[in-house]
């Protein structure tokens, strides 16, 4: 993230730059490590080929051009990893009193005036690598949101922003109001326009020429402080936003608060000794605390919220992948076989033909679950282990309404069968 000014020269007639930010454009969608493992890999198979070759006799070690050759191999492999290391270009947008500009700077940089400007939007999460909406240019970069523009002659732009910086968000606001931004005020002893690299234009003294009764009118005494400004409508549509994408974290954690299934194949989205199970946990406490049902009249607490609730997404992607990636591994074999066992039983009972079977099963089934959380090895949501014991009662009700059959409590000729299978274990 560069928030500092486009240094690129003004057109003549254009108003200058009144903030601009940009982002660094990653070459290659590869991790660090996984770059320096591969540069350490390439450059010892290039010195163990020179030494296998040069105990063959193929390459003499006393000759100098196989020397040569191996150390043009290492600059080789030094110039892969530099070419896999170098920054990317900045993708960037910048807006003056008059137009925005965006792109990947410097090469390939386009213009909309405000005049010809038909909407501009912000998408509601990060960009992922899905395909976008029909475009002209897009310059989506990932993990990051994208802005859409769209001129009156109905073309598309999509270009990334980071939401969390300033200057972006004063970008977003002027463009989806579709009017110029407003410049900031210098702070004391400062005179450049934020973000802008450019000098502000100087503003007339007051001086014989003023009226009088402009000079009447000029406090005397100690300037007043203003009335805080109401919120820009941008924030708002901002707010709303953060408040959706809360709402669809709610709603992709909820399967697994409530689905025992989903708690016997993923146990570690609900631990709360798990780290990245903890860290999303109190990310969503944060961002329920800072929630309001209404737009808040304080600009400073919906830009906390939206940063609670962007944190918020980034500690559930987090918290949902490592829980999909250990699965049960983090269980020790005993209680992974019990923690099958109860997945295969409430399948038994989902699948079952009578209320009494059906409740001899979810008592099983619930045994192995306390079993495990009392052992610590689990942590069933209360909501799963209250469904289950719903499930019982109802299943029990049926099968006493439905007479003489078998005791709910009894040996059925099913239950011998799944003991044979190993899936009746009495506790």
């Amino acid at each position: 993230m560069h928030p500092d000014a486009l240094h690129l020269p003004v057109p003549a007639g254009e108003s200058p730059v009144v903030y601009a930010a940009y982002l660094r454009e990653a070459r290659y969608h590869s991790t660090p490590l996984a770059r320096f493992l591969l540069l350490i890999a390439a450059g010892g198979l290039g010195i163990l080929l020179w030494v296998l070759l040069a105990a063959e006799g193929v390459l003499p070690a006393d000759e100098l051009w196989s020397n040569i050759a191996l150390a043009g191999w290492l600059a080789a492999v030094g110039g892969g990893y530099y070419a896999l290391t170098r920054p990317g270009p900045e993708v960037g947008i910048a807006m003056s009193e008059q137009a925005v500009r965006f792109g990947r700077w410097p090469d390939d940089v386009h213009e909309i005036h405000l005049a010809d400007l038909e909407s501009a939007s912000i998408s509601e999460r990060p960009w992922r690598g899905e395909p976008l909406a029909p475009a002209l240019r897009a310059y989506p970069i990932r993990g990051f949101r994208w802005l859409t523009l769209v001129r009156k002659d109905g073309v598309t732009f999509h270009v990334a922003i980071d939401s969390g910086n300033r200057y972006a968000d004063r970008i977003a606001e002027a463009l989806i109001r579709k009017r110029p931004p407003v410049p900031p005020r210098p702070a004391a002893g400062k005179s450049r326009v934020e973000g802008s690299g450019q000098q502000p234009k100087p503003q007339p003294k007051a001086g014989p020429s003023a009226s009088a009764s402009t000079r009447a009118t000029r406090p005397t005494g100690p300037p007043s402080t203003p009335p805080a400004a109401p919120p820009a409508p941008s924030e708002r549509l901002l707010w709303e936003a953060a408040g959706r994408r809360h709402d669809e974290i709610l709603g992709a954690y909820l399967p697994y608060e409530i689905d025992p299934h989903l708690l016997m194949r993923f146990p570690a989205i609900t631990d709360v000794t798990v780290p990245a199970t903890a860290d999303f946990l109190e990310a969503l406490g944060e961002a329920n605390v800072l929630r309001t049902d209404t737009f808040p009249s304080d600009e400073g607490l919906s830009g906390q919220y939206r940063e609670r609730v962007r944190l918020l997404g980034a500690a559930w992607s987090r918290a949902e992948r490592h829980a999909k990636k250990v699965g049960v591994t983090l269980l020790d074999p005993a209680q992974q076989r019990k923690l099958s066992q109860a997945s295969k039983l409430l399948r038994h009972a989902e699948g079952s033909t009578t209320a009494a079977e059906q409740a001899i099963y979810l008592r099983q089934v619930s045994a192995i679950l306390a079993e495990l959380t009392e052992q610590g090895a689990i942590t069933a949501p209360p909501q799963v282990t209250a469904a289950i014991a719903n499930q019982t009662r109802l299943a029990i009700e049926r099968a006493e309404q439905a007479g003489p059959g078998g005791p709910v409590g009894g040996r059925h000729s099913s239950d011998r069968q799944d003991e044979s299978d190993g899936l009746g274990t009495r506790n």
